[in-house]
């Protein structure tokens, strides 16, 4: 079981796109989800920690002991509408300077399409989750509305850090709440949640 549970938050501009299945966009259905999960988390001891990671880094709730109401509020600090560009890598980067201060184990949940801003000499993002994963005890949760094949491979790289890590399509993440909670009580390879591999079968059922 997790110590720290850290969550990152896209608001670019990608996000601004109306979900396939309802009139919201992207945006609109990652916050209400957020917001639905943080009262579904049970207050089991977790230091909680909440970051926009684009168009730039914010802080919105420090890693800190969890408190629902708190985080509610400080929810409100997200921008009110998607916007900008997709510094991933610069925010990975970021992310590092929070593990560096943590003990115990931490569960990252990053929302992403794979979509980023290549900055010269920089890693790619797989690169990146893969060297954090090296060095701090965390496993990378992948929340994916990815849809071209660039970004599909980008995320399931993301997935790969290491055995904890994995991918979960944002359908699922958004209907059904234990593909989202099932990763801070099991963070083996065992884990049973939809991969992006499954997730890309599904669409191809579905004639997607």
């Amino acid at each position: 079981m997790p110590g720290n549970v850290i969550v990152l938050v896209d608001a670019s501009s990608s996000m601004a796109f109306s979900h396939r299945k309802s009139k919201k966009t992207n945006y609109e259905l990652e916050r209400e989800a957020l917001a639905a999960g943080y009262a579904r988390l049970p207050d089991l001891g977790y230091n909680v920690g909440v970051y926009n990671f684009s168009p730039t880094w914010k802080e919105i709730y420090p890693v800190q002991k969890f408190d629902a109401a708190k985080v509610s509020e400080a929810m409100k600090q997200l921008p009110a509408k998607p916007s900008g560009r997709t510094p991933l890598v610069a925010g990975l980067a970021k992310l590092e300077g929070v593990l560096k201060g943590l003990s115990g184990k931490t569960v990252v949940y990053i929302f992403s399409d794979g979509g980023w801003e290549k900055a010269a000499g920089g890693k790619d993002p797989g690169d990146k989750t893969a060297e954090l994963a090296r060095k701090y005890n965390v496993c990378f949760i992948v929340i994916t509305y990815a849809t071209d094949p660039d970004g599909i491979k980008r995320v399931k790289d993301m997935g790969r850090a290491n055995a904890c890590s994995r991918v979960i399509a944002f359908d699922s993440y958004i209907t059904n709440p234990y593909y989202a909670l099932g990763p801070l009580y099991y963070t083996t390879s065992a884990t049973s949640v939809e991969t992006m591999s499954d997730f890309s079968i599904a669409n191809k059922t579905e004639g997607r």
